[in-house]
């Protein structure tokens, strides 16, 4: 029982080393960069980047001419009839008739009321919000995945410890016997001694059935098969050196929701400012260059037409009025500029509190860690007195299974609370703008 214990202890988490015995182990570092290339989510966000980049390409931009070519031919079946001054007339009946016309133009627009260049730039902010929309992409893959690959690691931890409550558990039942057929012990502590073993078995069942589905949901968050298997490292690292004042302003500076705002009401400027572009006028020019000919009937009066030219042309539109609807939309895109800075300012004041909360949690989080390390000592050192007492006899099987469950629950309770601990931090960093760089910190 005694080797029973040191092992026990040995295997506890925090205050023992939990070692896994395994050539497969599967880091938070790797967990967060196969995410990042295998997860549907991350990768179609990735695809919008791609999507926004293709929209900033010079051909995209109207800052080429546009050339179009035209082509046709004719059959005409017909007559005509022609009466000159003189009198006399010529007429033509049956007559057939081929035709045949071509032409190339270039249009390009010289002037927009610079709603070309606003255009250009719209798109290239669009861009930059395709790039904030991908990081937040993968700030929440990596949350979802740094919490359940922790929840994977605090299972790990229980079923471990859930092995060895079984195992003691077992020689606790084995004492009993041993006692009962000596006459040193009564009927009823090996009843309660085998009940307590199945219930143990149960747990431990029920625990392993947990950490199995915890598994399955970790590889599908990672974009791989579920039943991929893997072990896990249960280290935790806390982050040093955090302020609440720190984590505020990095959150004022780099949280990607207050950032994706902030793009949002930029964009709608550009949107005003385009609007108001319909005001000025439109300068194009263009050039065709055009041949057509015809071939008719000899009956005909024309025997054959030729037709060809280049042509140039500079044009001038100004909408100086169009019943209000360009005035409507501009006072329509005032309010919601101003619609977008007000949800702004009001996104910054929840993330502040937001941060705080947080902050709250963290501190208390960390408060019970160390709490639960002291409960831990404590039920480690009344139950290895209890298992002294119990090999000599002076307490009964009853007393020793209560400081083995007490024993367990700390155990538990600080696994528990370590893990929270650390995924208040990454809800913290999270806000902060600064969750991406834990994977390889970790």
């Amino acid at each position: 029982m005694k080797n029973c214990l040191k092992y026990l202890l040995f295997a506890t988490p925090l205050f023992f080393s939990f070692v896994v015995a395994s050539q497969n182990i599967l880091t938070k570092k790797a967990a967060v960069e196969q995410a990042f290339e295998q997860n549907l989510s991350v990768r179609l966000a990735r695809n919008a980047v791609q999507i926004a980049e293709n929209n900033t390409s010079i051909f995209n931009t109207g800052q080429l001419p546009t050339v179009s070519a035209n082509a046709g031919v004719g059959l005409d079946e017909g007559g005509s009839r022609f009466d000159y001054n003189d009198g006399t007339s010529l007429k033509a009946k049956g007559a057939t008739s081929l035709s045949g016309n071509a032409s190339l133009s270039i249009n390009y627009v010289i002037y927009d009321g610079k709603a070309r260049a606003l255009n250009i730039e719209r798109l290239r902010e669009s861009k930059a919000t395709a790039d904030l929309e991908l990081r937040q992409s993968m700030e929440f893959t990596a949350l979802q995945l740094l919490n359940s690959y922790y929840q994977v690691a605090q299972l790990t931890e229980t079923v471990a410890l859930q092995r060895e409550a079984l195992e003691v558990s077992r020689q606790r039942l084995e004492r009993t016997r041993y006692q009962y057929e000596y006459g040193q012990g009564i009927r009823l502590n090996v009843l309660n001694a085998e009940v307590d073993l199945q219930r143990d078995s149960v747990n431990l069942l029920n625990l392993e059935a947990q950490l199995e589905n915890a598994r399955r949901s970790l590889n599908t968050l990672i974009g791989r098969q579920a039943d991929t298997t893997f072990e896990i490292d249960t280290t935790v690292v806390y982050g040093q050196g955090l302020s609440l004042d720190a984590i505020l302003e990095q959150a004022r500076q780099n949280n990607v929701q207050l950032l994706l705002a902030e793009q949002d009401l930029l964009l709608s400027e550009y949107d005003l400012r385009l609007a108001e572009t319909t005001n000025l006028p439109r300068i194009s020019t263009n050039a065709t260059y055009a041949y057509a000919l015809k071939d008719n009937d000899t009956k005909s009066a024309i025997d054959w037409q030729n037709i060809r030219g280049l042509n140039l042309g500079l044009n001038l539109r100004w909408d100086l009025f169009d019943g209000g609807i360009r005035r409507t939309r501009i006072a329509n895109n005032r309010v919601l500029v101003n619609n977008l800075q007000l949800a702004k300012d009001q996104l910054l004041l929840d993330l502040e509190r937001d941060v705080r909360n947080a902050w709250q949690n963290y501190q208390t989080a960390l408060f019970v860690l160390n709490t639960e390390r002291r409960n831990l000592a404590t039920a480690r050192l009344n139950f290895e007195r209890s298992q002294d007492q119990f090999r000599l006899g002076q307490i009964i099987s009853v007393e020793f299974r209560q400081a083995q469950l007490n024993f367990l629950s700390a155990a538990t309770n600080l696994s528990i609370a370590k893990y929270n601990a650390k995924r208040f931090e990454l809800e913290l960093l999270q806000l902060s703008g600064a969750l991406l760089g834990v994977g390889s910190r970790e």
